[in-house]
Order: structure tokens, then C-alpha cells, then sequence
């Protein structure tokens, strides 16, 4: 498996960048890696309608799952994100304190819809130190790790040794979403720097 680094920008930014063959490398605004400055916002930006947040998307994707293994379908994948095609997305989400900032995996190349999803789904894979969960208020933090706790639990049901090196491995930025997986879709938020999605779950 090919290494993966991450660092947190000063602005608790994640980027992800992940090559044509999916192999992940992410790097922070403030150090070397492959980002290229983002491109000129389009002044009308829509979304791919599979995308969008709304009632029913028509399928069902649990953002714990590797989504390339779920019912997205190669065309569906395949398709771009949105319109017009976008070199750098950021999404926010209101229970996540951090926001995500995907890359095309190739200069050029654009964002697909299976690009986005995969990557959100590598950004919430990765794991939420100590130092990270302190900052939240007591609360919050213990809401976190009853949903790390659930999610073990839960995975019990399918694997039972992935289920215990879940429990080993800690709290992971999903637990965040305390117990909410299912991507519901994003809405686009108003212009910014860069071009916003807010994700959407349940």
C-alpha cells in the first residue's frame, strides 16, 4: 500500500490529492507537494444532480465505506462532479472542524464524481489524535467516542477482526459525524476563495 502523509494546514485545512490509480498524497498549503494554485472561480457553478442535496439521491453511500466498492457504477463514477469541471473543491461541514480540500488527480483532469466522494471518504478515514479531540468541548468529545464505540460495535456484525483493529486504531475524523454516515448529498455555498460544498448527512 503506498504511503500516505498528511498535514494540517494552520487554517485546519486538509488537502487530498490521490493519483489515477488512487494511490492518496495530501499536502498542506504551507509545504511542498503536488497543489497547484487553484484556478479562477466560474462565475455559475452547478452540481452534478446525483449530487445534489435532496430527499433522495437515488442510491445510498455510507462515507465509512470505500465508496468505489459500493452501487455508484462506472458511468456514474466517471461523470463530472460539476459544471463546469473543477481543479479544487473545498467542503465544510457543520459538525466537522476542518474543512476538506479535494484536488484533480491529474493537472487537467478535473474532478469526477467518484474523485470527490473517494477522497471525502480518505479524508474522514483519517484519525483524530488526542491533542485534536481535546479542543472540542466536553460534550462534543464524548459524543465522539460513544459514535467511535457504536461504529466498532457495529462492524462486529460484518468482520470481527476489522472490528478490533478499528478499536486499536482510535477515533477517526468520521466519528465527527456521531454515527451519521449516509451522504445525503451538498449544497453550494455562496463564492468564496475557492469553490464550497457543504456536505450534507444522516
Amino acid at each position: 500500500m503506498p504511503e500516505k502523509s498528511v498535514r494540517w494546514a494552520d487554517t485546519n485545512e486538509l488537502f487530498y490529492y490521490t493519483s489515477p490509480n488512487h494511490s492518496p498524497i495530501s499536502s498542506s498549503s504551507g509545504s511542498p507537494g503536488p497543489m497547484t494554485p487553484p484556478p479562477v472561480q466560474p462565475n455559475v457553478l452547478s452540481l452534478n444532480e446525483s449530487l445534489r442535496f435532496k430527499r433522495n439521491l437515488g442510491y445510498e453511500l455510507d462515507l465509512s465505506k470505500d465508496p468505489r466498492e459500493g452501487n455508484l457504477g462506472a458511468v456514474m463514477s466517471n461523470d463530472s462532479a460539476t459544471i463546469p469541471q473543477l481543479a479544487h473543491i473545498r467542503i465544510l461541514s457543520s459538525q466537522l472542524p476542518f474543512s476538506v480540500h479535494i484536488g484533480e488527480p491529474k493537472q487537467g483532469m478535473g474532478i469526477t464524481m467518484g474523485d470527490l466522494l473517494y477522497r471525502l471518504h480518505l479524508a474522514l478515514r483519517e484519525k483524530a489524535s488526542e491533542a485534536e479531540l481535546d479542543k472540542e468541548e466536553p460534550e462534543k468529545k464524548k459524543a465522539i467516542l460513544k459514535a467511535f464505540k457504536a461504529r466498532c460495535e457495529k462492524l462486529k456484525e460484518r468482520n470481527v477482526g476489522t472490528s478490533v483493529q478499528e478499536e486499536k486504531a482510535g477515533p477517526r475524523k468520521i466519528d465527527y459525524l456521531q454515527g451519521r454516515h449516509i451522504f445525503a448529498g451538498f449544497e453550494i455555498l455562496p463564492p468564496r476563495d475557492l469553490p464550497t460544498l457543504r456536505l450534507h448527512v444522516r
